[in-house]
């Protein structure tokens, strides 16, 4: 009697009459079927043991089941076992690793069924389903999800760095998010009382409610971002002055979902304001106020008649030179202000006073400037006989005037900067952040709902996003470190080749893409003297342009060439070129020129402006020399000392 004969003579003696209806529903069962003694010993096997695990059925007839289990999986396999022969009729459902006959391992989903009180059965029915595939993609689903998590972490951490106190807020203008700043000076309260509030749980009413209706403005308005002075209570129970920068989260239907905001304290400078207005204010009023020279001249004759003494000092001669020479007034004028003598006069007659500013020759040489307040003196018939005047050397004033319109012009430069680094967090920043919130609410919408390969887009978009956006932090952070001083700068010597393969590394996923081809021709020994972080940012930054604006099976070289006190260093791509209009805008962190690449790649125009930032600081200089479809040379200096 062979295997299956005897396993129909078992079946036929546990389920008599019933035995047929038995070996149709075990032959034709998608998922194995197994009786087992109360010991595991196998008893019996379905034909589906063939197509899952590769055993005939009946070939492991006799054998323990437990010799197929997984090492790491065995002892709680056992216990499970133990459990369910102990309860009569009771069921057991597990997850565990069998041993697929070609020596590889199977996840199966076991049901078991404790039939061991029925006479007709006698054993322990085991049920068994092949989630292999199911088990395989959870792994890879997990492996995603750190992977995200640990990207999201390093950007949370990024985030709290920063100084500046930084909050975001849903639809209903309730917190969801704010950094370490934010509930350290503003706040003052755990963030488990903060989130899912509004601004009045925090805050005083009269403060919240102005709060509240700003962002309800900002919110109908429909802009995407708002900057604006207000003031603000600290949890100190201080009152500090604030620069607001709000923006607009959108969701992917571009509807408003949110706003994030960014605060900065800007209480001590409008201290050193007031305190440069009232200082501004005292010095006009003693240059106003203050007689340097007294001055009288005789109408209709036009002879001086008095000045005072204080006039030696002011125009380096004496009352008496000036009384004995009436044409020495007239000749100490600056050649191209003799026009105000005749202009002044003509004013007075019409106005009874005027102020004017003029300038004079010292008797040493010198240029001095003169503030000049006249008043016309009237006789009893109304006419003129005497013309009077306090004359300033506002000398000093003038060159600080000077200086002050030179540190507006310095100011505007500043304050340009500034708001281009503002409207890379408030701007720039809303667009990755609104692709990252959309595409993740979209996962965890319908993750239960997509097959795997549109999870893992949705989780490559996720990724690469991410990696966008931390690059971009990256390159502020270092411009905004530039920008305060605080980036260090250490040169050090170095191999080129060394920094060009990590580099060629980082972006082989790029290079990958468009199956651009990358090399260096600078000779294997060469190397630089420089501060290692600035130049593989510059270069990264260079090669990343090059590779964004080439086309499919492109050419990017990099090369280098010895001068007498510099080395030259050159990025060259075949891609699309850059017009001559555009190339000054590229450098210029006022300028806000990006554009997308061959490929549609997003950009800010952020990064050859730090690049510029970085090799000044070495004493180079950067440019770059390209046509329209001829491809570009990025070409940048480093002293050789």
């Amino acid at each position: 009697m062979n295997d299956n004969e005897k396993h129909d003579t078992g079946t036929s003696q546990m389920f008599g009459h019933n035995h047929e209806v038995f070996r149709l529903l075990t032959e034709n069962s998608f998922d194995i079927v197994n009786i087992l003694t109360e010991n595991g010993t196998i008893v019996f096997e379905s034909n589906a043991t063939k197509r899952i695990l590769g055993y005939n059925s009946g070939e492991r007839v006799g054998k323990s089941t437990f010799e197929f289990i997984h090492p790491h999986d065995i002892e709680q396999i056992v216990t499970e076992f133990q459990e369910l022969v102990a309860e009569p009729n009771s069921t057991k459902l597990v997850e565990f690793r069998f041993k697929h006959k070609n020596g590889s391992w199977r996840w199966l989903q076991t049901s078991g069924q404790n039939f061991l009180s029925n006479p007709q059965i006698n054993g322990i029915i085991i049920n068994s389903r092949d989630i292999t595939d199911r088990k395989e993609q959870e792994y890879k689903l997990k492996e995603k999800s750190d992977e995200i998590a640990h990207k999201t972490n390093i950007l949370n951490q990024i985030i709290e760095t920063i100084p500046n106190p930084i909050f975001v807020k849903d639809k209903e203008l309730k917190y969801t998010l704010f950094n370490k700043a934010f509930a350290r000076s503003v706040i003052g309260k755990p963030k488990n009382e903060i989130i899912g509030k509004t601004v009045f749980d925090i805050s005083p009413p009269e403060f919240a409610e102005k709060y509240f209706n700003s962002d309800i403005q900002f919110k109908n308005e429909g802009v995407d971002y708002h900057d604006y002075e207000t003031k603000v209570l600290f949890s100190d129970n201080t009152t500090h002055d604030v620069l607001f920068y709000k923006a607009a989260l959108k969701d992917n239907l571009n509807n408003f979902s949110g706003i994030v905001g960014v605060m900065f304290d800007i209480t001590q400078r409008k201290r050193i304001e007031m305190a440069l207005a009232q200082s501004e204010q005292k010095v006009t009023s003693i240059l106003n106020n203050i007689t340097d020279v007294v001055w009288s001249i005789k109408m209709p004759e036009l002879l001086l008649d008095y000045i005072s003494p204080s006039a030696e000092r002011v125009y380096g001669y004496s009352p008496k030179a000036l009384y004995d020479n009436p044409q020495l007034w007239y000749d100490i004028f600056h050649p191209d202000d003799k026009h105000f003598i005749n202009e002044r006069f003509q004013y007075l007659s019409e106005h009874k006073n005027a102020v004017f500013e003029y300038r004079i020759i010292h008797r040493n040489g010198h240029v001095v400037w003169i503030l000049d307040k006249s008043n016309v003196i009237y006789d009893d018939n109304n006419l003129i006989v005497r013309i009077e005047g306090l004359a300033q050397d506002i000398t000093e004033r003038k060159n600080i005037e000077l200086q002050i319109e030179k540190q507006n012009k310095d100011l505007i430069n500043l304050n340009n900067d500034k708001n281009r680094f503002i409207s890379i967090l408030s701007h720039d920043l809303r667009n990755p952040f609104a692709t990252l919130l959309g595409f993740s609410d979209l996962l965890l919408k319908n993750l239960h709902n997509w097959d795997i390969q549109k999870i893992e887009n949705q989780i490559n978009t996720i990724n690469n996003t991410t990696q966008q956006t931390y690059q971009l932090l990256e390159q502020v952070l270092m411009w905004a470190k530039s920008q305060s001083g605080k980036l260090t700068f250490a040169p050090e010597i170095f191999y080129f080749q060394s920094i060009f393969n990590i580099i060629k590394y980082a972006v082989q996923n790029q290079t990958d893409q468009k199956n651009i081809k990358l090399i260096s021709i600078v000779p294997e020994k060469t190397t630089l003297m420089a501060d290692l972080n600035m130049f593989s940012t510059v270069l990264r930054n260079l090669i990343s342009n090059a590779i964004k604006f080439s086309y499919q099976n492109g050419l990017i070289t990099i090369d280098a060439k010895l001068h007498q006190s510099n080395i030259v260093i050159t990025v060259s791509d075949n891609g699309v070129g850059i017009p001559k209009s555009i190339i000054p805008k590229l450098w210029e962190i006022n300028e806000h020129y990006a554009t997308s690449g061959t490929n549609n790649e997003a950009g800010t125009g952020f990064g050859l402006k730090l690049c510029k930032e970085l090799i000044e600081k070495h004493g180079g200089q950067i440019w770059v020399e390209s046509e329209p479809g001829k491809g570009s040379d990025f070409k940048f200096t480093l002293p050789l000392k």
